[in-house]
């Protein structure tokens, strides 16, 4: 498994991203109210408005997994957990999205 970190700003842009034309489809919600990955961008945004000290709220953390390795959606939740856990954010609002445009 290879991971990357990469920081933003916009909830709703990434989101959009990750999701556009059905490239992406959402695992799980971690710690949200929300039921769908729309929601969960207005409910983040106001959470991170509450802090002064973050400029870039947003955390984009991709895992790949290698060619032909072909994890389970229950998997995915239990590595994005695992991964939140291991870098201090369980406690964290999160939503996890498994891309299925790559082999990888």
């Amino acid at each position: 498994m290879i991971g990357k970190v990469r920081k933003g700003e916009n909830f709703g842009g990434l989101v959009r991203y990750l999701t556009k034309d059905q490239r992406g489809r959402v695992l799980a919600l971690f710690n949200l109210a929300s039921d769908s990955p729309e929601a969960a961008v207005s409910e983040m945004t106001v959470a991170a408005a509450q802090s002064v000290r973050t400029t870039q709220p947003v955390m984009h953390i991709s895992i790949s997994y290698a060619p032909g390795e072909q994890p389970t959606p229950a998997q995915m939740r239990e590595d994005a957990r695992r991964v939140l856990k291991s870098l201090g954010l369980s406690g964290n609002q999160a939503v996890v999205i498994a891309h299925e445009d790559q082999d990888h």
